[in-house]
C-alpha cells in the first residue's frame, strides 16, 4: 500500500496529535534520555545512536525540550 507524504502526515497527526517530524523527534529524545540514564556512552555516541545529525544539533534539541544539557540530565537522573 502506497501512501503519499501528505496522507501519512494526516494519519500521524490524527493518531498522535502531532506532526510526523515532532513524533520522530520525541522518539529520538526519549531514546536519548534512556541512554543517558542507563549507559556510560558519551553524548557524541548517544547523538549518533539516536540519529541526530551532529552532536550540536542533539544538544540544541535536548536543551529545547528539557531545559538542560544532556550532561546535566545525566547527572540529575543517573541510575545507581
Amino acid at each position: 500500500m502506497k501512501l503519499s507524504r501528505e496522507h501519512l502526515a494526516r494519519l500521524v497527526a490524527q493518531e498522535f496529535g502531532i506532526s510526523p517530524r515532532d513524533y520522530l523527534r520525541a522518539k529520538q529524545l526519549r531514546r536519548a534520555q534512556t541512554l543517558l540514564r542507563t549507559t556510560s556512552l558519551s553524548t557524541t555516541d548517544i547523538a549518533a545512536a539516536c540519529a541526530f545529525g551532529t552532536t550540536p544539533s542533539f544538544y540544541r534539541a535536548f536543551h529545547a525540550a528539557f531545559g538542560m544539557t544532556p550532561g546535566e540530565y545525566r547527572r540529575r537522573h543517573i541510575t545507581k
